[in-house]
């Protein structure tokens, strides 16, 4: 009986390992990047710059960026910090230049099609879009000079 508790808990503790681990490994993958915000109460919008990044986490599940919600909160950050409110911000990826490109071109179109917008630019120069690194959001630890400071 111990022998069979035993044996089943050793096959949980090992199933559940592979399973984290299937779920922690991402790939790293060049990605071009650039940003949409819409801000309705004053009828602007703006584009980025297309910005490349080497080694952006791509899901295992998914297929797409990791945290992508980071990066569009760097994005609306920008907004904020410079006093501009209301700013509704989307981020749109691809692997390829050309395929960033063809996005982009899209983008501009549909909002210059768009009457009553103002459309702006946003140079590389005042916003790039910065490397998130998945594996410091996952992980949980306490570096050792924090550990110390918190006892005292």
């Amino acid at each position: 009986m111990l022998h069979k508790i035993l044996l089943s808990v050793i096959a949980s503790l090992f199933a559940l390992t592979v399973f984290a681990d299937g779920n922690t490994k991402e790939k790293a993958k060049t990605i071009y990047f650039f940003g949409v915000a819409k801000n309705y109460t004053d009828s602007v919008a703006c584009l980025t710059d297309v910005c490349k990044i080497d080694s952006v986490a791509i899901s295992p599940s998914t297929k797409d960026v990791a945290n992508l919600d980071m990066y569009t909160d760097q994005y609306r950050n920008y907004f904020l910090q410079n006093g501009q409110e209301g700013y509704i911000c989307a981020t749109f990826v691809a692997d390829s230049y050309k395929k960033i490109e063809k996005l982009f071109l899209k983008q501009r179109m549909r909002l210059e099609r768009k009457g009553g917008l103002k459309l702006s630019f946003i140079s590389n120069l005042d916003f790039q879009y910065q490397f998130v690194d998945s594996k410091q959001i996952y992980r949980n630890e306490i570096d050792e000079d924090a550990e110390g400071r918190s006892e005292e």
